[in-house]
């Protein structure tokens, strides 16, 4: 998932601000905000509502934004990624590889034997 750092901060926006009533939140208002243009914002949250973290529940008001399930909890959404990034790109190659260099050695050694 690839954010820019208006989407970013966009996100972090929305979790630290409170919804309105009806709980909606205004893009608007992130702008005035922040020192982020409308065309920014704009982009960042076309990206956000492609990515299913925000949705636009109203066509005729695209700035009328809602947090999806991922994007109420993007902290922890952000984090569990991050961490299984972490497990099976960074981990896993390196397990591979000393289990491989062991098995090799191992098999050289046992043929050295016999």
């Amino acid at each position: 998932m690839f954010q820019t750092r208006c989407s970013k901060e966009l996100m972090e926006y929305i979790e630290k601000t409170p919804p309105d009533k009806d709980g909606f939140y205004c893009a608007m208002d992130f702008v005035n905000n922040s020192p982020f243009s409308v065309r920014e914002a704009e982009d960042a949250v076309r990206h956000l509502v492609r990515e299913e973290l925000l949705e636009q529940p109203f066509h005729g008001r695209p700035d009328i934004l809602r947090p999806t399930i991922y994007g109420a909890h993007y902290t922890e959404f952000r984090r569990y990624r991050r961490r299984h990034f972490f497990a099976y790109s960074v981990l896993c190659p390196i397990v591979v590889t000393i289990l491989t260099e062991l098995a090799i050695h191992g098999l050289g050694l046992l043929l050295q034997l016999l």
